[in-house]
């Protein structure tokens, strides 16, 4: 596997190598022709260009290449051997240390566009040529010749070459989205501008270069800078780079044949250096320029996917946004939130009066409790589950979180931020639940546990009113002789006959339970036993009568059985069981009756005979 992977990549560096001597071998001999091989050398950087847009990394067999490539094809033009080894060692030199250099500082095509790229890639383009030009210049430096100057010749056409060539294949499609972006950005600004709009900044540009030749003036020159800023501003970071070195490849043309925006000083070499330098120092702000838009394009592609995340991880969760700032008392919410309320987004503004005119009476103050005390730093969130009547009048459960994200100087809070939920259907949930656990299901009256808590908070009343306590014991008569002898379906609808009409007899605030199979409570409360005979009466009245089936007639009735108690100490247990030595009494009298046990639980009174 690894000779295999050294093959592939010793054929990659071969086939680049072959392609490299092409390209340098078409240059020279062109170059050479026209006198601009010494002051124009664009071999490196395209060739690098091209191995950035194939994003290759390990470049070691393609600095190989070039030394090699370099050699052959210098000596082919016939170079003297020294000349043609200075010229391939120094060219890989400089090929290698900008690739390392773009390496190192991070610069490749996948890197995020930002004004620091702009600068990284000038320091490459100022330092990553120096070794090269110094090797080049040392081994070819004829006597009496200067070093620095010579190594100077050898460094501008890479550095510049670098400045105005390089960036395309660096930012090629550096302004589209990632490919992991949602589908939902906008795909369409700026990697995708108006073509008229372009070709208007492209003429404009031209014509800008053609008035600098014209007139031989820097200050024309200069003037491109602000046709390549349209590009920054409207078509983004690669059109800016490609608009830069198509500019650069017009405006070097015309000094090739002669044309200048400057009246030229010395040889074409030396004219041909400094209007590249010039190129690259007028083209500098427009890069800058579209950098800086390139990132704020990326962080508002980065903002809009966010805030869609955002959204679809709410919108999953069933939750809403809330945004409070409170110097203002201005509230924003989400359009899920105004869905939740039962309102349309955009309707209208929300307020915190709104808000609390919304929230169920009962449930105000300790929704305004929970926010107090997470202010007031007692809770490091602000949690409530309250009802809030929606636009239609119904009413909606919501759990409402949310947390205190920006204060003042003082540490007063500035700004609290948060979620809504529908709970409803949990409420819904947690209430049929709890009916469960508390009420008999055959006939939906409170069960034993249920009225066990009725019974201690009616404890808990009879100081402060001042009233008597009373259970009533009620205990269907011949209920087993209709359940054996008409079935036990008959029997259940007896039981649900008789569970209704007891609810229809009792007072505002009395509770009745089923607690066995026959067998019923009451629980009521009254300031003396009058009240609580005409209540046994009503009930022996109501619950009588004849039960029919398969051409049978049972009848039914009710014995009931009366404790009563003024004292907050008394057990239900004693209470209860008063009551049903009282329940017994009545039995033994016949049934279809009911007895009062006498109040002197503790001393184990008696029952006496009431009706």
């Amino acid at each position: 596997m690894l000779t295999a992977q050294l093959s592939k990549r010793l054929l990659q560096g071969f086939i680049f190598a072959v392609a490299f001597a092409a390209f340098l071998f078409v240059w020279l001999t062109f170059g050479r022709a026209l006198g601009i091989s010494s002051a124009i050398w664009p071999a490196n950087v395209v060739s690098l260009g091209a191995l950035i847009l194939l994003r290759r990394q390990d470049l070691l067999p393609e600095v190989i290449g070039v030394a090699i490539a370099g050699i052959l094809v210098h000596l082919l033009l016939g170079d003297a051997p020294a000349y043609a080894l200075a010229c391939g060692f120094s060219k890989a030199l400089t090929f290698g240390l900008i690739g390392v250099g773009l390496s190192w500082c991070g610069i490749t095509r996948d890197a995020p566009v930002g004004p620091d790229v702009i600068g990284r890639l000038t320091l490459v383009a100022l330092l990553g040529p120096v070794p090269g030009a110094l090797l080049g210049a040392w081994l070819t430096l004829a006597p009496g010749h200067s070093l620095a100057a010579a190594g100077f010749g050898w460094w501008m056409p890479d550095a510049v070459a670098i400045a105005l060539f390089l960036p395309p294949f660096l930012f090629w499609r550096a302004d589209a989205p990632p490919r992991s972006a949602p589908a939902t950005i906008d795909r369409t600004r700026p990697f995708r501008p108006r073509l008229e709009e372009m070709i208007a900044a492209a003429l404009a540009l031209a014509t800008i270069g053609s008035l600098a030749v014209a007139t031989r003036q820097y200050l024309v020159l200069e003037l491109s800078a602000v046709a390549l800023l349209w590009f920054a501003f409207r078509f983004g970071m690669f059109a800016t780079a490609a608009a830069v070195s198509g500019f650069a490849v017009g405006m070097l043309a015309l000094g090739v044949a002669g044309y200048f925006p400057f009246e030229p000083r010395g040889n074409a070499t030396v004219s041909l250096l400094e209007l590249q330098g010039s190129l690259a120092i007028t083209t500098l702000p427009a890069l800058l320029i579209a950098a800086i838009r390139a990132r704020s394009d990326r962080e508002r592609r980065d903002l809009l996917a966010n805030e869609r995340r955002l959204a679809y991880a709410l919108d999953g969760a069933n939750d809403g946004l809330w945004d409070w700032h409170l110097p203002s008392g201005s509230l924003f919410f989400s359009p899920r939130s105004f869905r939740i309320l039962g309102h349309w987004s955009g309707g209208f503004t929300p307020t915190v009066g709104m808000v609390r005119h919304w929230v169920h009476p009962q449930d105000l103050a300790a929704l305004m409790r929970g926010f107090r005390d997470h202010v007031e730093g007692r809770e490091d969130h602000f949690n409530s589950e309250f009802r809030c009547r929606r636009r239609d009048g119904s009413w909606v459960w919501l759990a409402n979180r949310g947390r205190i994200v920006e204060r003042d100087l003082l540490g007063e809070p500035l700004r609290i931020v948060g979620t809504l939920s529908d709970i409803s259907e949990r409420k819904r949930l947690e209430d049929d639940l709890h009916r469960l656990a508390t009420h008999d299901a055959l006939t939906g009256l409170p069960n034993r546990a249920l009225f066990t808590q009725k019974f201690e908070a009616g404890l808990k009343r009879l100081t402060r009113q001042r009233t008597h306590l009373a259970v009533l014991l009620v205990d269907l008569d011949n209920f087993k002789t209709i359940n054996d002898t008409l079935g036990h379906a008959a029997g259940d609808t007896l039981l649900r006959r008789v569970a209704g009409r007891m609810q229809n007899e009792l007072r505002e605030g009395d509770v009745a339970a089923r607690i066995g199979g026959d067998e019923f409570a009451v629980l009521c409360v009254g300031q003396d036993e009058a009240e609580f005979h005409a209540l046994a009466e009503r009930l022996c009245g109501a619950l009588a009568g004849t039960v029919e089936d398969k051409g049978i007639a049972l009848r039914y009735s009710v014995s009931i059985g009366i404790a009563m108690t003024n004292d907050d100490r008394t057990s239900q247990d004693a209470l209860t069981a008063a009551a049903d030595n009282a329940l017994y009494d009545a039995k033994r009298a016949g049934r279809n009756t009911w007895r009062f046990f006498e109040p002197d639980i503790a001393e184990g009174a008696t029952s006496r005979i009431s009706a």
